[in-house]
């Protein structure tokens, strides 16, 4: 399986803060993802999320067809937290910049920051191609 999100810390100390929420049908979806809220449901991210939906990482697996009321993911929430991402795209990320999700919902384009809610805060590898991010347009913002 590929390198999904992995959680790094955060901007003041917190914890990761999980929540459960209800998957909409028709979603795979992996511990690691990168999910929004659509219709008051989890979704998979796609490239240039509306502001306000990216609800955070999904900390749960799941794959749902027909979603009932049983299928529900625990999703880290936490504005501050900190991930180390997996990049893709000729050249290297900028500390401060966002970038827009890749071709898969663990990575981000640093070819892409139209739309970009993936933010770099610091860490980047690029012999590993790995970075850590704060995710950005979130749900529930920092007040």
């Amino acid at each position: 399986m590929a390198k999904r999100l992995v959680y790094k810390g955060s901007l003041n100390g917190t914890a990761p803060v999980y929540r459960y929420f209800p998957v909409n049908n028709s979603q795979t979806i992996y511990a690691g993802d990168i999910v929004v809220l659509s219709s008051n449901k989890v979704s998979i991210a796609a490239d240039a999320a509306a502001a306000g939906t990216v609800l955070g990482v999904a900390n749960t697996d799941i794959v749902t067809t027909t979603a009932t009321a049983n299928d529900i993911i625990a999703v880290d929430i936490n504005p501050a937290s900190i991930y180390e991402m997996t990049y893709e795209g000729a050249g290297t990320p900028a500390i401060g910049n966002k970038y827009d999700l890749g071709t898969a919902a663990y990575t981000f384009d640093v070819t892409d920051t139209t739309g970009g809610y993936i933010q770099v805060v610091g860490n980047v590898d690029t012999t590993n191609k790995v970075a850590d991010v704060i995710l950005c347009n979130r749900v529930f913002g920092m007040a």
